[in-house]
């Protein structure tokens, strides 16, 4: 009484069902002599049936069930508290390549290669020197870090209300004399090119 009970019981459970299932599509298939006919009466496709037969074979009934869902973190993820000081670095030393961060973790004892910096840098939206300079340049103006404003040779504090961080103006060079990179003429230029550079 007890053996028909857990057996009801196991029934109930839907991987068992699903393994039952599976078992008789291949025990039908044995039966019929033709794959194709009992997979088709099934609703099952023949490579879905190899997979299972295969599985079958060396697992048994246990095989036929679904496996289990593949972990979403990987267990080799960098962890926050290296991510939270790598961002740190990159911010102190924001004109700085992964390499050299990479190299101040090591000397902290983090063994981390320059490509993980890279990744994590990315996802932080660190990854150019450009974007590590405005997030300082951010910080800066919501005075969550106080900029040296300090002249080096006097000692005395610059009062201007410019960012510290500033793009370097663009050079502009005068039109009309260099008509093919490399090729400087001298003296006025005259034709046709005169009204492409004009």
């Amino acid at each position: 009484m007890a053996e028909a009970t857990r057996e009801r019981i196991t029934d109930k459970d839907p991987a068992v069902k699903l393994a039952r299932k599976r078992l008789s599509v291949l025990q039908l298939s044995q039966e019929l002599g033709r794959v194709s006919k009992a997979c088709k009466q099934a609703g099952m496709d023949r490579t879905s049936f190899y997979e299972w037969k295969r599985r079958f074979q060396t697992h048994g009934l246990d095989g036929l069930r679904d496996l289990p869902p593949i972990h979403k973190n990987h267990p080799q993820t960098t962890p926050e508290a290296t991510q939270e000081r790598l961002v740190e670095l990159a911010l102190t030393h924001p004109t700085r390549g992964c390499n050299y961060l990479a190299s101040l973790l090591a000397q902290e004892g983090v063994a981390v290669s320059f490509v993980t910096v890279q990744n994590v840098l990315n996802k932080r939206g660190l990854g150019s020197r450009y974007e590590r300079l405005l997030a300082l340049e951010k910080k800066a103006l919501a005075n969550q870090i106080e900029p040296d404003r300090t002249d080096a040779g006097t000692g005395q504090a610059d009062r201007t209300s410019q960012p510290v961080f500033q793009r370097a103006p663009r050079r502009v060079k005068p039109a009309g004399r260099v008509a093919v990179p490399g090729h400087v003429f001298r003296g006025p230029v005259q034709g046709s090119w005169q009204s492409l550079l004009a």
